[in-house]
């Protein structure tokens, strides 16, 4: 134990770190470890039957500190591994959830989009049908039909495109809307 703090004293005088420390503490203690593995397997079989059976737990309890280190230590990397898998797993389900909402939006926007598109086009199609009726019951000497709606009259009016034909070809379909 003296050449342990010895060589910690001399250590600390070199400013070493504390993790470095500890691991020289680490290596010290597992080579002490080792050489009294080593001593204990050398011992020659003329000893006492007390001593031999007193070296023998020895040597197999130093024995089984080292095999439960080593397992202690496959059981940490292990954990170790098994999260860093479930970190990347987790990642890769947070990345693939914000794409598969991010084309939800996207969805739900196109069909916004769509559905107001077709509402505009209704109304279009609408006033513009009404617009032909009305001009097909003027031609026949009927009376009008109401318009749609003001907005709807005024936006057909405003486009003279329906006055520009020719009014056979117009109702006969030589040219569409």
């Amino acid at each position: 134990m003296a050449d342990l703090e010895e060589a910690l004293v001399k250590h600390q005088s070199n400013h070493i770190t504390g993790s470095e420390m500890a691991k020289t503490r680490k290596k010290w203690i597992e080579s002490h470890i080792q050489n009294r593995l080593t001593q204990l397997e050398e011992l020659p079989t003329s000893i006492g039957e007390d001593l031999q059976s007193k070296c023998l737990l020895e040597l197999y309890g130093l024995k089984l500190i080292k095999v439960d280190k080593r397992r202690n230590e496959m059981l940490r990397l292990t954990k170790l591994e098994e999260e860093e898998k479930n970190r990347v797993e987790t990642r890769k389900r947070k990345f693939f959830a914000e794409i598969l909402n991010a084309i939800r939006e996207l969805q739900l926007q196109v069909q916004a989009s769509q559905k107001r598109r077709k509402q505009r086009n209704d109304v279009v199609h609408m006033c513009i049908l009404s617009s032909v009726l009305d001009k097909c019951l003027r031609l026949l000497g009927f009376e009008s039909a109401a318009p749609c709606d003001t907005s709807c009259k005024l936006r057909v009016e405003d486009s003279d495109e329906c006055d520009d034909r020719n009014d056979t070809g117009w109702l006969l379909g030589g040219s569409s809307l």
